[in-house]
């Protein structure tokens, strides 16, 4: 099966930045239609990230996610402080984008 990434609604054979995510579908490029198969973020661990509705500051702990051997590329594994206690959790990497 041959894989195209997607832009928007359409599809080509080039590798597109999607708000710093590529997605990447298994149809044809006349197709409209087109499922994430796939999610190569920009992020690293260690980086400094928010979510992008607002909060703390985070750390990326884990990325991407693992899970019971299921790998998560579209997941962080986040840890963060909130009242001198130390907090974790997992975000989709669409919900992040790096602090400034």
């Amino acid at each position: 099966m041959k894989l195209y990434r997607a832009k928007g609604n359409t599809l080509c054979s080039k590798d597109i930045k999607l708000s710093g995510a590529q997605a990447v579908a298994p149809c044809a490029p006349e197709c409209l239609k087109y499922k994430i198969v796939s999610i190569m973020a920009e992020f690293k661990e260690g980086d400094v990230v928010v979510l992008k509705s607002g909060g703390p500051k985070m750390t990326i702990e884990t990325f991407p996610y693992v899970d019971m051997g299921e790998t998560y590329n579209d997941r962080a594994k986040c840890v963060w402080f909130s009242n001198y206690e130390i907090k974790r959790d997992v975000f989709k990497v669409t919900a992040l984008k790096l602090s400034e």
